[in-house]
């Protein structure tokens, strides 16, 4: 296998992430199915400053807590799922597999990428997709490594990599 440039390994570690969002996108399908199997019209929601939007806004959250907000839901394919409503959406996570996909309506073709971040921490550790992320997984890594080496620069860490002024570090409390 040829080595790559920095540049060619920045272009490919892009377009991996690019594919890891495009495959979490996909997975906020299943939880909108989800929502919907649940009794949820995901459709209702518009602009948020529209009188009726905000009607419908206020029957789903009534709804929210009229069901159980955590249980197992089992999709098309018999995959269970722990899933978890809250305010604006839904948080699954595969019993199996532990694949957490979460989601707030109104828009399946938009996602935030706080959640997203669960998901592609999963990706790494997923057998099946780690050869689809793991240059993503490499360049987060060397990400750490140049902060780490700048805290060396700031005179926070030696060059050994130990704390330098533990007395204002919080540790584990």
């Amino acid at each position: 296998m040829p080595t790559l440039s920095q540049e060619e390994f920045k272009n490919l570690a892009k377009q991996q992430l690019l594919d890891a969002i495009s495959y979490y996108i996909e997975g906020q399908k299943i939880v909108a199915q989800a929502l919907s199997d649940l009794g949820f019209n995901i459709n209702i929601f518009g602009d948020p400053n529209d009188k009726q939007a905000r009607e419908e806004i206020e029957k789903w959250l009534a709804h929210v807590s009229e069901i159980s907000q955590k249980g197992i839901w089992v999709d098309s394919d018999n995959n269970e799922w722990e899933y978890y409503v809250h305010g604006g959406g839904c948080r699954l996570t595969n019993v199996s597999t532990r694949e957490p996909i979460e989601w707030d309506v109104p828009n399946l073709d938009t996602f935030d990428p706080f959640f997203f971040h669960d998901n592609l921490f999963w990706q790494f550790r997923a057998e099946n997709r780690y050869d689809k992320v793991g240059a993503v997984l490499f360049w987060v890594n060397h990400a750490v490594d140049e902060l780490i080496r700048e805290l060396v620069g700031d005179g926070k860490l030696s060059k050994d990599y130990s704390l330098l002024d533990r007395g204002k570090q919080n540790d584990r409390t």
